[in-house]
């Protein structure tokens, strides 16, 4: 959460999404400093694709979905832990077996 100098606050969120596959996205959602924190159209709620993370999770052997992630703070230095399929083998067995930790 950021406050920011007119007194809004806004929110990044981490999350994936499907297309074809799962992805990583972001999204950031402002809320003002006045009417009791709803949002508005004049505060608005953006989202982006993780180009850069999907390319380096799929150079690195995920093919099938790319799931959740968390946040790792580690001697002053960011990191994303993210969970990913090696193979696009569905909700079966073998599918279940191909996930795998993937840290950027």
């Amino acid at each position: 959460i950021t406050t920011n100098d007119d007194g809004s606050y806004s929110i990044v969120l981490l999350f994936h999404y499907y297309v074809d596959s799962d992805q990583a996205g972001y999204g950031i959602v402002n809320f003002p400093s006045s009417g009791k924190g709803v949002v508005s159209k004049k505060f608005s709620w953006n989202t982006a694709f993780e180009d850069e993370i999907d390319s380096a999770i799929r150079s690195a052997g995920a093919d099938g979905k790319i799931g959740q992630r968390a946040s790792i703070l580690w001697s002053q230095k960011h990191y994303l832990l993210y969970e990913a399929q090696m193979a696009e083998a569905g909700e079966g067995y073998q599918g279940w077996l191909s996930w795998r930790l993937y840290l950027h």
